[in-house]
């Protein structure tokens, strides 16, 4: 649904999904998505959604790449069953292999177009700053900021009305940097993408803070459906 939105607005997108059978569908305008008229609106975006056959090509056409990865809590701790209180992390090696994927695309690449990685996946406060941006950088021969950037760049959408939420989030978060208070090219590419599409206040800041406010955000709605069903 983000990328159809994405094409109303008037960009090209190009795309990347492990799922063969998922793109297939995507490419006869099935989308198989809780999300109202989403088929109708899908078979209206094509001329301007292209799917590719890997995520190096991707790279090597986008200006930013949108990483919407699943990173999923341990079985135990999906709530059904009182917690143990010892304390587990979500899985992060999905998007551990497609960093390190995209980072062989950027070291490959022969162009001069300034690349734009934004992880939207849900991640706990200093994930991309010990996990994510040393594994990339581990394989990209130049230093970050030379012709490309990271970014963490969470959604704040619900099933079910993807697009809308999308268009009209209460602000959009933007870490840009590992610390410190200059401002990065990415975030600086990322702010400009997001004006054309949203007019929601920008709020950039470094990894940790930006997964932090992702996670309290989060928490806040969790413990307002919590209260409102005390009450």
């Amino acid at each position: 649904p983000c990328a159809v939105g994405i094409v109303q607005k008037g960009h090209t997108v190009y795309g990347y999904d492990v799922s063969k059978q998922a793109v297939e569908n995507y490419k006869k305008g099935i989308s198989n998505l809780y999300e109202p008229d989403m088929d109708r609106l899908l078979k209206e975006a094509l001329p301007r959604l292209h799917f590719l056959g890997s995520i190096a090509e991707v790279v090597a056409k986008a200006d930013i790449t949108f990483v919407a990865i699943q990173t999923p809590h341990p079985p135990e701790l999906d709530g059904s069953v009182r917690h143990n209180h010892v304390r587990k992390d979500f899985d992060y090696s999905y998007l551990l292999r497609a960093a390190e994927d995209i980072a062989r695309a950027i070291n490959s690449y022969q162009g001069t177009d300034y690349k734009v990685i934004s992880i939207i996946s849900t991640v706990l406060p200093g994930t991309i700053r010990s996990l994510i941006y040393p594994a990339m950088q581990k394989i990209i021969t130049r230093p970050i900021g030379q012709g490309w950037g990271l970014c963490y760049n969470p959604f704040f959408i619900a099933m079910g009305q993807t697009i809308q939420d999308y268009f009209n989030p209460e602000f959009t978060l933007i870490g840009e940097r590992l610390a410190g208070d200059t401002p990065s090219k990415a975030g600086e590419i990322l702010e400009q993408f997001y004006n054309t599409i949203q007019d929601s206040p920008k709020l950039r800041m470094t990894w940790d803070n930006a997964e932090t406010v992702k996670m309290c955000y989060n928490t806040f709605i969790g413990f307002k459906i919590v209260f409102a069903n005390t009450l």
